[in-house]
């Protein structure tokens, strides 16, 4: 999984180039959208380890919204961006 932000322009040369790739396979687009500030400001390009339950529940997550949840509204949340908040957070808080 995947999830880029940042200046129109710039997401759009990422994705162009993860589109070519041939070590990128089986892409599937499950947003797009704008931002008012970015969700993920302290973060940069890394790998994390995924199985195959987390990226299931990403995939079928709702990504009809950007936006990360209150704390107090995040139990049993869908939102896709608050499933992959939780999931990048032990590495931030490592870093």
């Amino acid at each position: 999984m995947q999830y880029f932000e940042g200046p129109e322009d710039g997401v759009a040369s990422v994705y162009e180039r993860v589109l070519q790739s041939t070590s990128h396979t089986g892409i599937v687009e499950l947003a797009r959208g704008r931002v008012s500030t970015r969700q993920f400001p302290y973060w940069s390009m890394h790998r994390l380890p995924a199985d195959q339950l987390l990226v299931g529940k990403l995939a079928r997550a709702d990504w009809s919204r950007f936006k990360k949840s209150e704390p107090e509204d995040i139990a049993g949340s869908m939102w896709g961006i608050d499933v992959l908040a939780a999931a990048v957070a032990p590495y931030v808080q490592a870093a």
